[in-house]
């Protein structure tokens, strides 16, 4: 078992990317009630998924070199810092995205497009 407070800085040193981790740590993984973290089973749980999709392996390995440039649009997108992206910040962040694109490059639908990648 170790602290959210640990498993919090071991993510931000491994995975080099400077998130709210403490935030994100109930949705990731299964916190007691003493705030601790079983990091065997969080090993293992994304240890089965991750094998679970090897058609995922690909994509994984080809985002993962640029993962500060995904962190900063990730952060361009998450106005209100929760560390999830709404439809709403998704749609805002496109139309502003579009006033600086020429207009064949320009969204047309950001909704459908956030449907099409929201995993």
């Amino acid at each position: 078992m170790v602290t959210v407070d640990t498993w919090a800085a071991v993510l931000r040193q491994v995975l080099e990317l400077d998130l709210d981790w403490k935030e994100l740590a109930p949705r990731m993984a299964a916190v007691d009630a003493q705030g601790r973290i079983n990091y065997v089973k969080f090993l293992a749980s994304f240890r089965a998924v991750y094998e679970g999709h090897r058609e995922w392996h690909g994509v994984f390995d080809a985002l993962y070199p640029h993962r500060k440039a995904l962190e900063a649009i990730f952060c361009f997108f998450d106005r209100d810092q929760s560390g999830q992206i709404s439809m709403d910040e998704f749609k805002r962040g496109c139309l502003l995205l579009n006033d600086h694109l020429p207009s064949p490059d320009r969204w047309k639908d950001p909704i459908a497009l956030f449907r099409d990648i929201d995993m």
